[in-house]
């Protein structure tokens, strides 16, 4: 029986056919395999940036809707201000530190500025420059006409003031 398996070397060479067949298919198979591999990694890591940049995008247009509703609320702000320089009332007094506690809570902040604090262009707005002799004020805040408002450290309104212009 044993000289049926071991004969001439024709019946040696099929089996030796076929086992380079399925190697040569086996290396089609890792290749192809690969490039798969290759191609889900690179559909994963799309994914992944593209999500990420959706989610920057979708903070961004939050905040800037946030500061379109703050910056609209703000003429409220503005005329309580008014309000409370022209009468002194309790419950006027009341509803405006309720409503800069409303800003301070969604990170909207008043920019602090008083009279001779230099004039600074990123946070002041000049409407009108008041004569002075006194060198030292010059390129100064002469008053304050407006309060500015500044959201996570972007200016959302600067602060409207006059300032002093050597004559």
């Amino acid at each position: 029986m044993e000289d049926e398996i071991v004969s001439d070397g024709e019946e040696n060479a099929e089996p030796t056919q076929a086992l380079k067949k399925i190697k040569e298919q086996l290396r089609t198979c890792e290749k192809e395999r690969g490039e798969y591999l290759a191609g889900w990694q690179r559909a994963k890591a799309d994914f992944v940036n593209a999500k990420r940049q959706e989610e920057k995008e979708r903070a961004a247009v939050i905040d800037y809707a946030k500061e379109l509703v703050l910056y609209d609320i703000l003429e409220i702000a503005d005329n309580l201000e008014m309000a409370l320089i022209h009468q002194e009332e309790p419950g006027i007094r009341s509803i405006y530190q309720k409503l800069i506690s409303i800003f301070g809570r969604h990170g909207l902040k008043l920019m602090e500025a008083k009279p001779d604090d230099p004039f600074d262009p990123a946070f002041h707005l000049s409407l009108e420059g008041v004569p002075t002799e006194d060198e030292s004020k010059e390129h100064k805040i002469h008053s304050i006409v407006k309060n500015g408002y500044i959201l996570e450290n972007k200016v959302v309104r600067p602060t409207h003031v006059k300032i002093w212009q050597k004559s």
